[in-house]
């Protein structure tokens, strides 16, 4: 009975198999050749440190979105999306609005934060008494319903005679007046830029 499986096993030939292994070795050697080496960066070097002191500081109502990318973690997507929210805002009077553009993240915001500027005076405001309902719809602030009676109060009413008459609207708490208040204006003479 020993002899027979003896037998069975030396007539199988490996051959082929020990072959296989062969390639099979060879081939990871020369994948193992084709990767490169890239070393983690060593974000306490001096190379880093310089390169961080490199960056330059954005003006983010007057940046494009060349420098929007020369910001850490900003590719051109999130600059596009930074320059789009920008402007359907009007322009931005807090570094933390950054964090309302869609799918910016407290991380990605925390990179950037140190390198942002705000220079408020080139907010464009739009005059209350004068822009349509669906100019108003249009800014990200003012829902739907809020733009409707922003234009009923005035109907009824007649102009603004001071943003602060916002406050008289039922849809507008403290908070929702405290966000719309820098992109409004009652004086026409100021619809575009600069203070109330």
């Amino acid at each position: 009975m020993k002899m027979s499986a003896d037998k069975s096993i030396n007539q199988y030939d490996f051959s082929r198999f020990q072959q296989e292994i062969k390639e099979f070795k060879i081939d990871q050697q020369i994948e193992k050749q084709k990767k490169v080496y890239t070393p983690k960066p060593n974000y306490s070097s001096k190379e880093f440190k310089a390169e961080i002191k490199k960056i330059k500081k954005v003006d983010i109502n007057l940046a494009d979105t060349i420098a929007f990318k020369s910001l850490p973690g900003i590719g051109t997507y999130f600059a596009k999306r930074i320059c789009k929210y920008r402007n359907l805002l009007g322009g931005f009077h807090s570094k933390h609005q950054i964090l309302e553009v869609y799918q910016m993240d407290s991380l990605r915001y925390a990179k950037i934060h140190d390198y942002l500027l705000v220079s408020e005076q080139d907010i464009v405001k739009r005059n209350i008494n004068v822009i349509n309902e669906a100019d108003l719809r249009k800014h990200p602030y003012i829902s739907y319903n809020l733009a409707r009676s922003i234009v009923n109060y005035r109907q009824e009413h007649g102009d603004f005679e001071s943003i602060d008459e916002l406050n008289n609207l039922h849809l507008i708490d403290s908070l929702k007046f405290r966000k719309i208040a820098f992109y409004f204006t009652v004086d026409e003479h100021n619809q575009f830029k600069g203070k109330n």
